[in-house]
C-alpha cells in the first residue's frame, strides 16, 4: 500500500507565497462609516442606529441595541433581509444575516466607506 502524500508539499503552501504589504491602518474610516449609516438610517426614517466597537459594526434594526441575543427584535431581520438584497445589488457585500456584523478592514478607503455609506441610503428609500 502506497503511503498518504500530503497534497501541498510542505514549504511551498500559503506562508510560502510571497506577502503584499498590508495599507496602513484607517482608525478614522470605521466612525466614518458609523456616522454614514447612522445618518442613512435617519434620511430613511428607520429606526435603529449604528453600533460599532473599534472596526466592527453591527447596524441595529430597532430602538435599543439589545445586550443579549435573545432581545434582537425579530422584525428586523425581514428589514435586513431586503436591504442586503438592495446593497448586493450596488456592490455591497455585507454579511448575509442580520445577527451578525460587518468590519472596516485595511482593504477598505475613504471611497469605499462613503459607496457603502450611499448604498445604505438608496437601498432603505427603496431606489
Amino acid at each position: 500500500m502506497e503511503e498518504a502524500r500530503p497534497a501541498i508539499a510542505p514549504g511551498s503552501g500559503p506562508a510560502a507565497l510571497p506577502r503584499a504589504p498590508l495599507a496602513a491602518p484607517r482608525p478614522a474610516l470605521p466612525a466614518r462609516l458609523q456616522r454614514g449609516w447612522q445618518q442613512a438610517l435617519r434620511g430613511a426614517g428607520a429606526r435603529g442606529e449604528v453600533v460599532r466597537v473599534g472596526s466592527v459594526l453591527w447596524p441595529c434594526l430597532q430602538d435599543t441595541p439589545p445586550r443579549r441575543y435573545d432581545r434582537i427584535d425579530p422584525a428586523g431581520t425581514q428589514t435586513y433581509a431586503t436591504t442586503h438584497r438592495r446593497m448586493l445589488a450596488r456592490g455591497v457585500w455585507l454579511a448575509p444575516s442580520y445577527y451578525e456584523v460587518a468590519f472596516v478592514g485595511t482593504a477598505h478607503d475613504e471611497a469605499a466607506v462613503d459607496s457603502a455609506a450611499a448604498a445604505l441610503a438608496a437601498a432603505l428609500a427603496g431606489d
